[in-house]
């Protein structure tokens, strides 16, 4: 079953989905349409290839953006991307990534492997006023450790050819 997907530069996309499993098998084709560099516009349900690629590229960052303000004027801020410990130490939030296009941030990690079913996985969040409460409240339940763990874990693994993909491929040669 072909389908037509309209995206926001208005240029239409094909995939296709299975009929029987409901699931869309999308092509790297495909996912090079999207912009691979804004989570927000990345598809729900990721595929291993294009997790691969994803991980390959690492999270990406808009930094020394002019970020737009919301209704109450507030907007996000860079140092949210760090935070600081009892003992004054700055810890990097490596996971923490921005969309421009749906002015919100993200889990990177929940986000690839759709481990829950909060904002900041799925959708994003844009409460700018609520960010200090939200933030370190995430970075403590267990899905986001878990999900941390995988994306460390498969990182290795491609890294060191070790996915079932690449046996697989090492099979066919």
């Amino acid at each position: 079953m072909q389908t037509k997907l309209k995206k926001r530069n208005n240029r239409e996309q094909s995939f296709e989905t299975d009929a029987d499993t409901k699931q869309e098998i999308i092509t790297v084709e495909t996912v090079l349409a999207w912009d691979i560099d804004d989570i927000g516009t990345w598809l729900q349900s990721l595929n291993n290839e294009f997790r691969a690629l994803i991980l390959e590229k690492g999270p990406v960052r808009i930094k020394g953006l002019e970020y737009p303000k919301d209704i109450g004027g507030r907007k996000f801020a860079e140092n949210n991307y760090h935070k600081r410990l009892s003992n004054s130490e700055i810890v990097n939030r490596r996971w923490l990534v921005y969309s421009k296009c749906k002015d919100a941030i993200f889990c990177f990690p929940c986000n690839i492997f759709n481990s829950c079913n909060f904002k900041i996985a799925t959708m994003g969040i844009n409460d700018w006023k609520n960010l200090s409460h939200i933030l370190p409240q995430h970075e403590k339940a267990q899905h986001h450790i878990e999900s941390m763990y995988k994306l460390c874990e498969l990182g290795v693994r491609l890294k060191n050819q070790t996915t079932l993909d690449a046996q697989n491929q090492r099979l066919l040669e």
